[in-house]
C-alpha cells in the first residue's frame, strides 16, 4: 500500500514525490508533490508563517499544500493543487512562469477564505476577461472561451463569484 505511512494530519509525515502510471497511456503519468519539495521562500511579514513552495514539472502534477503557507506551482500541464484544511494561506499560481501558457486547464480543491490564486503568468491584468461558469474559470483568448481553472470543493463556504468580486482573492499580472 502506497499510502500506508502517510498521514494528512502530521505533514511532516507526508511522502515527499512519488510518479502514479496505471500503465494504460503514456499521456497518464501524475507526479504526487507533497512535503517539502523545496527551499522555503522565508517568512510571511504579515503573518510570521514560513512560507513553503512546491513546484511541479512539465507534466501533470498533484501538489498538496502543507500546515503552513504554501505557494503551489504546476507549470505545465493538467495540474491537480489541494489547498489546506487549516485555514492557512494557500497561492496557486496558474500558468508558466516563463510566460508561455499552455492552455491546459487546472484543477484547484479545496480553495479557502485565506487562498489567492496568481494569474500573473497567464498576462490576465484584470477580471475584465474572466467569467464563472459553472465551477471553471475562464477567459477569452483570440476571441475563443479557454478555461484556466475548475474547482473542485470549496473550503469556508467560498463561490467562484465571491473569488472574482472579493479584493486581493486574485493576483493578476501587467497588461
Amino acid at each position: 500500500f502506497v499510502f500506508d505511512h502517510y498521514n494528512q494530519d502530521l505533514g511532516f509525515r507526508a511522502v515527499e514525490k512519488l510518479f502514479l502510471d496505471d500503465g494504460w497511456d503514456t499521456d497518464e503519468i501524475w507526479n504526487l508533490v507533497v512535503g517539502d519539495t523545496s527551499n522555503s521562500s522565508g517568512v510571511d511579514p504579515d503573518t510570521g508563517q514560513l512560507i513553503e513552495n512546491y513546484i511541479g514539472t512539465d507534466g501533470q502534477d498533484v501538489l498538496i499544500a502543507d500546515v503552513v503557507q504554501s505557494n503551489l506551482y504546476g507549470g505545465d500541464g493538467k495540474d491537480i493543487m489541494i489547498g489546506d484544511n487549516y485555514g492557512s494561506k494557500t497561492v496557486f499560481e496558474l500558468g508558466n512562469k516563463d510566460g508561455d501558457w499552455d492552455q491546459i486547464a487546472d484543477v484547484i480543491q479545496g480553495f479557502g477564505e485565506n487562498d489567492q490564486i496568481d494569474l500573473s503568468a497567464l498576462g490576465i491584468a484584470d477580471s475584465s476577461s474572466l467569467t464563472a461558469d459553472g465551477d471553471k474559470l475562464t477567459t477569452q483568448v483570440e476571441g475563443e472561451t479557454v478555461t484556466i481553472a475548475e474547482f473542485k470543493g470549496f473550503n469556508d463556504d467560498v463561490t467562484l463569484d465571491q473569488l472574482l468580486t472579493e479584493d486581493g482573492a486574485i493576483i493578476y499580472g501587467a497588461s
